[in-house]
């Protein structure tokens, strides 16, 4: 009788043991949401402000006709004009091919259209 008193008793000690690891573990799941639920949180404010800035940046930019310099700020280089001459001068081959293409498809409407 004794046995069977004992082992219901470690049955029991192991069923309580049991449920305290899944609270605790229910609690680690619930702090690692809430973790990453304010994580998320920051990131939203912080994409927000991003682009309220590039907003900003953007309409200065409009205002004073500097949208390229804006644009050349966020690829991290500048934005320079350069002669058709200039552009020729570093034409590849595949480049040269569409360009031919091009204005003979213009010229070919110019002429239908006449």
């Amino acid at each position: 009788m004794d046995d069977r008193i004992n082992d219901l008793r470690d049955m029991i000690n192991n069923v309580n043991q049991y449920r305290a690891q899944l609270e605790e573990q229910e609690q680690d799941h619930k702090t690692n949401f809430d973790r990453t639920t304010a994580d998320l949180e920051t990131d939203k404010r912080n994409k927000k402000r991003l682009l309220d800035e590039l907003t900003r940046q953007y309409e200065f930019a409009t205002i004073h006709n500097r949208k390229d310099e804006i644009i050349a700020q966020q690829y991290g280089r500048r934005i320079m004009t350069v002669s058709y001459t200039h552009l020729r001068a570093h034409e590849t081959p595949e480049h040269l091919v569409c360009r031919l293409l091009l204005e003979k498809k213009k010229t070919k409407n110019t002429t239908t259209t006449k």
